[in-house]
């Protein structure tokens, strides 16, 4: 206590030693104590010290576990100020490093104090007030208090700035306390009748302190000490204002006034900030001996309102404040002043300004177009200008905006940036003259011409343009660009102009050439332009070129981008683009050699996922250049290529272009290129069947497209034809619209062929198709069969069905097959199908490891039935015309060769005489007049004489020798049995075939020297 009881001595020292210490205003003070006043205190306080009571405020722990004061009926002044003497040292000695939770901490402080004191000031009017001790304590402490805060200078720092707020309110609180400000009316009356001068000070720092605390968004407090203010004022007598020290310079009603009003608008009251100004101003037009300062002050505060933002519902509040500055203004410009000519035309005008941009703020332009022109009308200013133009045109009057634009930016007192920035903003605001901003941009680079800033002017014209959007805007943007532009010295510029006309190419609405010009005058300015860059936009142009070729707008101009191209393959070999747009040149020159290299080229460019669209470009330019070689080479380039399609839909029309251009024999290609790809086709409708639907049109088109491909592009019958007719089968199965008028024919050949095609490897003994799906086949042939029949669909489904059942041998088997050759026999088949099912039963007699007879004994009867057929058509062919020799020996070779192949399957010579004594009946039939062993002992020499071992002649002395010599050992082994009559028959059959062959045949010679020595 006695600390801060000295504490409280060396403040009123400083106080007289310092008498600036108490501040309403910036700028004003009042003297407090002398040294005489310093001495009675001194002595007071000494006495307090010894009277102060003790025991009436006790500390009380709260929930947040920090200590607060409990107000009783009166303060403890000793703990008061204890609590106050560490909190005002450490606001008076803590530097700028301190940390903000130690401020935190002096603010709770405070704010329990200044409870104390709002707790004993709400009590000071009961019938229990505190003593006069006390409350002269506390005047001294808030006074104290006060002179501390005005050391704080530094506003900047907010914790800083926070307590002082806080502490110069607990000061102002204590003050009022200990003047009586909160006792009963009587006593206060009395006090301030005669203590005049406390009153000053208590006024003086309400007024200041709740300007601060508004600042600080405490409403409470502020509106509380101004309160306070209108409870002090009736007390002081009339006349004595005049002898204070500071009121006497002051108007009370109005500084109380004004800082109401900033009170009010800083807690964000607008209305009744705007009724204190109201106030305000009546005083100024009642009292023209108004200091002239107030005057300043009042249009100081409403002009700073006037700029500010609020929300668009208070502007009604800031236009209030406004008009009455403007009245006021123009109570002085009647009444004349010593500033009139000068500085209220230029208040008058900012302040009309103002309140031209309060009703733009609010949304009503067509007012703030009256404020406008008022306000240019009474400044005669570049802004004033450019407010009534905003006005003006917000206002939707775009054609007298425009008007006002071409005279704006024609100030000399507008500066070149101002302007320029001017028609762009406008050219936003506009949408019926959008051509204002643009002239008025030419206007001012008319103006700036010859000058250093011309440049930038042109440069932004350019950008004006370019933002319109428009075509013709664009159009005239690129005609600047390509005749001013192109010389410009700041690399910024050129490079934005760069970037901008490589854009205006692909503008839609430019016709080519227009790109082309575009372009040309972009490379121009490469200077500014990285390598990529470069590279990119010469792509563009020559793609652009080569366009305006294919439209046929400028049909010499291939030579151009070819050159650019050849020199950027130079530099770049791999470059896909490059290489695409080199073949759609040598496309339109009609070089198909260079088109073939560039395809050859595109396969190994980069990045390879763009090969194989470029390879498809290539495909479509070839076929609208009806180039088929090259479309089926670039068609076997892309699918031969390892980087997998986009989509299986592209993929299948690249296939569908290589076997357009195979069926049209418009390249070379095998049976294996086929293959691969029937079964590349296979596996995309297979793997593709649940996002790939193929069109009616689409599965026939395949369909009938694998079936010539089977039929006419395929040797014989091989895994090839197998596979093509098998997919034409599979695609049809896939048909949307099976019932459809021609849908079954095309699904029915595709299986015929594959059957027919798979019979026939079987009878070779190369089978391809499994059982089951040869099952599934020909159960699906046998119901189209039904609905179409046909002898040659009946004959190809009756050796498809016999395949299967010999493949997979039963019971059944023997009834079955011969249930099949009864069918054939009724069906006027020739003996080759006889012969093939004959070779097929051979093939699985000798394919099976047990022994089976029944198939030796079927093939046996085939080949029987197939020499009969063959016997019966050279009985019937009894005159043959000349020339027609050769067609006779053919039939007469395969009657043989049908003889010798049932000859080999007999069991025994038993059956294998059956076979000869067929041979030779066959050799006695007639033909041209002799008979058949006659014609072949004829033909046969002549052939032996002259024609080589590939006709009949050779093939039919071969198989009579084979006969021969079986006949001769056969008779040999009779002979070594003694088995006369059966070698005897055996010898016939040798030398009856003896004397068929020619004299000077090896086996004749070899025969006769055989008889000679053993007598056969």
């Amino acid at each position: 206590m006695f600390l801060s009881r000295c504490f409280l001595l060396y403040a009123l020292f400083n106080s007289v030693v310092h008498p600036n210490i108490v501040r309403c205003k910036d700028g004003d003070t009042f003297v407090l104590p002398l040294l005489f006043l310093f001495l009675g205190c001194y002595t007071y306080c000494v006495f307090l010290l010894l009277l102060s009571c003790r025991d009436t405020l006790h500390l009380k722990k709260g929930r947040c576990g920090r200590s607060t004061f409990r107000v009783a009926q009166m303060i403890d002044t000793k703990q008061l100020c204890s609590k106050l003497d560490g909190v005002l040292h450490r606001f008076t000695t803590h530097g700028k490093g301190e940390d903000l939770a130690n401020c935190e901490d002096m603010l709770s402080d405070i704010k329990i104090a200044t409870s104390a004191v709002e707790g004993a000031a709400a009590n000071q009017s009961s019938d229990s007030p505190l003593p006069v001790k006390v409350l002269e304590e506390l005047r001294l402490l808030g006074s104290a208090c006060w002179n501390v805060t005005m050391r704080c200078t530094d506003h900047s720092r907010e914790h800083e700035r926070r307590l002082k707020v806080a502490l110069r309110e607990f000061a102002t609180r204590s003050f009022l306390l200990g003047n009586f400000v909160y006792s009963e009316e009587s006593v206060r009356h009395s006090y301030f009748t005669h203590h005049p001068r406390e009153a000053e000070q208590c006024i003086l720092m309400c007024l200041k302190t709740s300007r601060d605390l508004s600042l600080n968004h405490m409403p409470e407090g502020s509106k509380a000490l101004l309160a306070a203010v209108e409870t002090i004022v009736p007390h002081i007598p009339p006349g004595v204002v005049q002898r204070l020290p500071h009121l006497k310079h002051r108007n009370l009603s109005w500084e109380f006034e004004y800082t109401k009003m900033e009170v009010m608008w800083n807690l964000g009251h607008l209305f009744e900030s705007s009724q204190s100004c109201e106030r305000l101003a009546q005083m100024l037009l009642r009292d023209n001996t108004l200091h002239r300062t107030l005057l300043e002050t009042f249009f100081h505060f409403v002009f700073t309102v006037g700029s500010a933002e609020v929300e668009p519902p208070n502007e009604c509040f800031i236009r209030d404040m406004l008009m009455s500055s403007i009245n006021v203004q123009n109570y002085l410009k009647e009444n004349g002043g010593s500033d009139a000519p000068c500085r209220l035309p230029m208040l008058r005008g900012a302040t009309l300004e103002q309140m031209a941009l309060s009703w733009l703020r609010e949304g009503n332009a067509s007012e703030a177009v009256r404020w406008a022109v008022e306000a240019d009308s009474a400044l005669q200013s570049n802004t004033s200008a450019l407010l009534r133009l905003k006005a003006t045109a917000a206002a939707g009057m775009e054609k007298e905006a425009s008007v006002q634009l071409r005279e704006y930016v024609q100030r000399l007192d507008v500066t070149v940036d101002d302007a320029v920035a001017v028609c762009f903003d406008f050219q936003k605001l506009f949408t019926t003259m959008e051509s204002g901003s643009v002239e008025s941009m030419q206007l001012l680079q008319n103006r700036t011409k010859g000058t250093s800033a011309a440049e930038g002017v042109t440069f932004r014209l350019v950008q004006l343009l370019l933002h319109s959007k428009d075509t013709e805007s664009c159009r005239s943007a690129l005609q600047i660009m390509r005749n001013e532009c192109l010389d410009f010295e700041d690399p910024k510029y050129r490079r934005y102009c760069f970037k901008w006309l490589w854009e205006l190419s692909d503008n839609a609405e430019f016709s080519h050439g227009e790109a082309v010009e575009s372009l040309e005058a972009a490379i121009r300015l490469a200077d500014c332009a990285s390598d990529s860059e470069i590279n990119a936009l010469q792509l563009h142009l020559c793609t652009k070129y080569v366009e305006s070729v294919e439209q046929g707008q400028q049909v010499n101009m291939l030579a151009k981008p070819k050159d650019i191209l050849l020199r950027y393959t130079e530099r770049k070999p791999r470059c896909v683009f490059a290489h695409a747009l080199l073949f759609k040149i040598f496309v339109m020159e009609g070089s198909e050699t260079c088109m073939k290299e560039e395809i050859h080229q595109l396969v190994a460019c980069e990045p390879s996922e763009l090969v194989i669209p470029a390879l498809c470009t290539a495909i479509n330019c070839c076929l609208k250049r009806n180039c088929l070689n090259v479309a089926s080479l670039a068609a076997l380039q892309a699918l031969l290529s390892p980087v997998p399609f986009a989509d299986v839909r592209t993929e299948l029309e690249v296939l569908r272009v290589y076997v357009t251009t195979a069926i049209n024999r418009s390249c070379a290609h095998s049976d294996d290129d086929l293959y691969k790809l029937t079964q590349r086709i296979q596996n995309i409708l297979s793997e593709g069947s649940a996002t790939l639907k193929l069109t009616h049109d689409e599965v026939m088109w395949w369909t009938q497209a694998f079936l010539l491909l089977g039929s006419e592009f395929t040797l014989e019958a091989s895994a090839t034809s197998i596979a093509l007719f098998r997919a034409a089968a599979c695609i049809a199965e896939q048909d949307p619209s099976p019932r459809e008028a021609g849908t079954q024919s095309p699904l029915l050949a595709a299986i015929l062929c594959m059957l027919e095609d798979e019979f026939r490897l079987f009878s070779t003994g190369n089978p391809l198709i499994d059982l089951a799906d040869l099952e599934k086949h020909l159960n699906a042939c046998r119901d189209l069969i039904s609905t179409t029949y046909t002898a040659e669909c009946r004959v190809t489904f009756l050796l498809s069905k016999s395949e299967w059942h010999l493949r997979g041998p039963s019971i059944e088997t023997p009834q079955e097959m011969d249930e099949i050759v009864r069918e054939l026999s009724t069906i006027p088949v020739p003996y080759n199908v006889y012969e093939a099912l004959a070779e097929a039963a051979t093939f699985e007699a000798s394919r099976v490891t047990t022994e089976c007879s029944y198939l030796r004994e079927f093939a046996m009867g085939l080949f029987a039935k197939a020499s009969l057929d063959l016997m019966e058509r050279v009985a019937a062919s009894t005159e043959v015309r000349a020339g027609e020799e050769e067609a006779v020996a053919e039939t007469l070779t395969k009657n043989l060769s049908c003889l010798y192949k049932a000859f080999t399957l007999g069991s025994d010579r038993k059956e294998q005489m059956c076979v000869v004594q067929h041979l030779m009946s066959f050799l006695s039939l007639p033909v041209m007049g002799i008979t058949v062993g006659t014609f072949l002992g004829r033909y046969g020499a002549v052939g032996e004489r002259g024609v080589t071992a590939n006709n009949s002649s050779a093939f039919a002395l071969l198989l009579l020798e084979y006969f021969t010599v079986e006949a001769w050992n056969n008779s040999v082994f009779y002979l070594h049995i003694n088995n006369t009559e059966k070698q005897g028959e055996w010898a016939r059959a040798a030398w009856a075939l003896v004397d068929i062959l020619p004299p000077t045949h090896r086996v004749v010679s070899a025969l006769h020297a055989l008889r000679g020595i053993t007598g056969c």
